[in-house]
């Protein structure tokens, strides 16, 4: 995760400088990038294969269950915010109710929330 790329970004600028921690970077990011592009290919293939789709199908009822499962995790940190439950509330009514494209909401919801928690702990 970030603690290993930070740990190798760390390692790599104190031997080798700025040099050293970008090629540390470059070691640690371009093996998932190559299997991404690879199933990126594969699927750009094979996606109007019949057991294809339905595969992306169920693992869509996975995904969902995934994120069902990280909100009810992260419920007891928001559980007393109410400008959190303003943000989810907005965000579940864009992608859910108004069927906007999650990227369109994150786009939008994403700054806006960003720059009021600033000037909230700013304000603190």
């Amino acid at each position: 995760g970030p603690n290993l790329i930070n740990l190798a970004l760390m390692v790599g600028q104190h031997f080798f400088g700025w040099r050293g921690a970008a090629v540390a970077l470059a070691g640690m990011l371009v093996a998932p990038l190559v299997l991404i592009f690879l199933v990126a290919i594969a699927y750009a293939q094979y996606a109007s294969t019949p057991a294809v789709a339905h595969a992306l199908q169920g693992m869509s009822a996975v995904v969902a269950g995934l994120v069902i499962a990280m909100a009810i995790k992260l419920f007891p940190a928001i559980r007393h915010d109410l400008p959190n439950w303003g943000w989810a509330g907005l965000a579940f009514a864009g992608v859910g109710l108004l069927r906007i494209n999650l990227l369109w909401v994150l786009v939008v919801l994403g700054p806006i929330a960003v720059a009021l928690a600033w000037w909230r702990i700013r304000r603190a």
